[in-house]
């Protein structure tokens, strides 16, 4: 497909007598309305009809600084759903919207973010959403506006942009209290403000103290009950800055950052490193920056750094990954047409193999929480130089030692001095053992934890998914397990036994492994919920009885609190009274929020229209004894998204599991 828009064959987003009305100046172009738009008018940010609202789009939808809106939409945005202008929802249809989105596939998890723009702030909130979803939850986005990364949240979760039109108060009134929210940056707080704090709640703050000040946000941070912050060094500031305007200062809590990045491949490597042959020749040793590139970032002084770098060093070549400002735009355009050899490549999902065809990370921002960019760079084990600026990464000075170095603020030929000495000194190895401690240190899985551990932690709650990680860390360790079976000695069963909890010394020798190392299968449990009936006299009626059962195993329990010590994950077939309004998640609330962590499946059944095998005491079927109903598909107008599987909570009207029902109506 075009990228660009035909001037002879118009769109409707074109009203052309409308048009001529709002802008007469069209008559004098000489040439059809849809021709001037193409040419002109699109790139003015003029609106072609009432249907389309350019300024909406490009708030919503584009990159920062992003133009041409209508050839966007035509182009890319209305084929993947995207809206033409803000649609207003109701309260109530916002409510029901949200609640077919927690609709209990998974224990959901609600993350709020600002944007989906390609930046660093949605780039984390998308690496913690793919985490979590590994531990079991199902995200749930609330974001104030979209980006170019909208397909990108959308793949793992629900997706609420509230400049689409959904009310945020609708929104709210359909979470119920035990669902987790994190809020990501100090915008989130906002967001927050409409949302009952009851429940585990928690805000992650990446700015700096004065830009939360500068925005107005400081008074909206106080009202959460924890903060978390991302360096030692912002806790004294931010809680300082919080007494200041309000009488009740949350917790304020370090968590230290994590980084997604892995090692690039060998392959990805080679091509960056033939690009920038083909642009600058084999013998050049390449410094390289990151990030949104504006004031703040310190694109201005990072062009400083490079002519004053390029004097004193004829071979060096300088990159900047991120989209630019205009402003950074200017200064970029001056910069090359006096022979600075920059290149520009923009945002990259592969900027890891980029860091690792560099030398050396100038890191010239001017006030940054972080920043993880220099730390995405050392991961890939390249050294940075910095200016001693505003930058929380201070605070970690010592332990980077041998990986940073900071120079005074604003003294460009110092800088430019330190950076070539470094480069003097780098080996081979010193890259290496550098990779390998940034590595060690700044794992994102152990960040992504902690930030769950403290949001369950702090308010009291137990956290869900530990039983979920514990059963795959089990399987994950089958094979290793088969083999200790069956060769190992004494002291690796013991080890392998502490590591999984599994009672391996009993199981030697034993039968019982291949339903652990197989395909995952479930346990099938029947319950009766309080007050709907009473269990058959062979129900299990002890934790020890449920621990027992092995994958295929069916049977009756007599209590939901057996459910925790089951070994496999349960497909539990839940018999109840019925509700008036009939729907799932807030029938099986409690139920699901106590549990989560071991139900896999859950079917209801009405006591008004049970299936034989209830009637009957019979134990409960094997899981997938009919074709299930397929999701519906996607619908942004109304924002349901539908599971990557079947759903898998259900309400069976019938006496057979075939007939689940969709979520509530959207």
């Amino acid at each position: 497909m075009s990228h660009e828009l035909d001037p002879k064959h118009q769109d409707w987003i074109l009203d052309p007598a409308w048009y001529l009305a709002r802008y007469p100046d069209v008559e004098t172009f000489g040439g059809t309305p849809w021709e001037h738009y193409v040419h002109l008018g699109d790139g003015e940010g003029r609106q072609p009809g009432p249907l389309f609202d350019p300024e909406f789009y490009t708030r919503c939808y584009l990159p920062l600084e992003g133009t041409h809106p209508g050839r966007h939409y035509i182009v890319d945005g209305r084929p993947i759903g995207l809206l033409p202008a803000p649609q207003p929802r109701s309260a109530d249809e916002s409510r029901r919207a949200m609640r077919a989105a927690l609709y209990p596939q998974r224990p959901p998890i609600i993350l709020i973010g600002h944007d989906a723009q390609r930046a660093g702030a949605p780039i984390l909130l998308l690496g913690l959403a793919s985490h979590y979803r590994l531990l079991g939850y199902k995200p749930v986005f609330i974001l104030r506006s979209s980006g170019p990364l909208d397909s990108d949240f959308r793949a793992l979760g629900t997706v609420f942009v509230l400049a689409e039109g959904w009310n945020l108060e609708g929104l709210a009134a359909a979470i119920p209290a035990g669902v987790p929210i994190i809020g990501n940056t100090g915008w989130s707080s906002l967001v927050m403000d409409e949302i009952s704090d009851e429940g585990p709640r928690l805000l992650l703050i990446h700015e700096m103290v004065d830009y939360l000040r500068e925005h107005d946000l400081l008074r909206s941070v106080a009202r959460r009950q924890m903060v978390t912050v991302a360096m030692p060094s912002m806790v004294g500031p931010l809680e300082r800055a919080l007494a200041e305007v309000s009488s009740t200062v949350p917790k304020v809590v370090c968590v230290r950052p994590g980084l997604q990045t892995s090692q690039p491949t060998r392959r990805a490597v080679a091509a960056v490193r033939r690009e920038l042959t083909q642009r600058w020749g084999a013998h050049v040793d390449v410094f390289i920056g990151a990030g949104y590139a504006d004031r703040r970032k310190g694109f201005d002084r990072f062009l400083q750094a490079a002519r004053s770098i390029a004097q004193l060093h004829p071979a060096a070549a300088f990159v900047w990954l991120g989209e630019l400002s205009s402003w950074a735009k200017g200064l970029a355009d001056e910069a090359t047409s006096k022979g600075l050899r920059l290149h520009l490549p923009g945002f990259r999902k592969d900027a890891t193999a980029w860091y690792a065809a560099s030398q050396m990370y100038l890191l010239t921002s001017r006030q940054d929480p972080g920043p993880t960019t220099c730390m995405d760079a050392a991961r890939a084990g390249v050294p940075f130089v910095g200016y001693r600026s505003d930058l929380g990464i201070l605070s970690l000075e010592a332990e980077l030692k041998g990986t940073a170095m900071f120079v005074p603020d604003d003294d460009v030929d110092v800088f430019a001095r330190r950076a070539l000495e470094v480069l003097a000194t780098e080996s081979p190895h010193a890259r290496q053992d550098r990779a390998h401690y940034i590595a060690k240190v700044t794992a994102f899985s152990r960040y992504a934890d902690a930030i769950v551990d403290t949001l369950w932690d702090a308010h009291g709650f137990r956290r869900p998914g530990r039983a979920l990680s514990s059963i795959r860390r089990r399987l994950g360790w089958a094979r290793s397990i088969k083999h200790a079976l069956h060769y190992g000695p004494p002291a690796l069963l013991q080890r392998l036994e502490h590591s999984t909890g599994l009672p391996l010394q009993q199981l030697s020798g034993a039968s019982r492994l291949p339903s652990l190392a197989g395909d995952q299968r479930s346990i099938q449990l029947a319950l009766y919920a309080p007050g709907a009936g009473n269990a058959p006299n062979d129900a299990l009626r002890s934790v020890k009885q449920v621990a027992a059962l092995e994958a295929g195993d069916r049977a009756w329990i007599t209590e939901p609190s057996l459910l925790v010590d089951a070994r496999f994950p349960v497909d539990l077939y839940l018999i109840r009274t019925p509700l008036a309004d009939g729907v799932t998640w807030d029938a099986t609330h409690s139920l699901v929020l106590e549990h989560r962590s071991s139900i896999a499946n859950l079917t209801q059944y009405s006591t008004a229209n049970l299936p034989a095998w209830v009637r009957q005491g019979a134990r409960p079927p094997h899981t997938g004894c009919g074709p299930r109903l397929a999701p519906p598909p996607p619908d942004r107008r109304c924002g349901c998204q539908p599971p990557a599987q079947a759903p898998t909570f259900r309400w069976a009207s019938s006496s057979t599991c075939t007939t689940p029902s969709s979520p509530p109506p959207c």
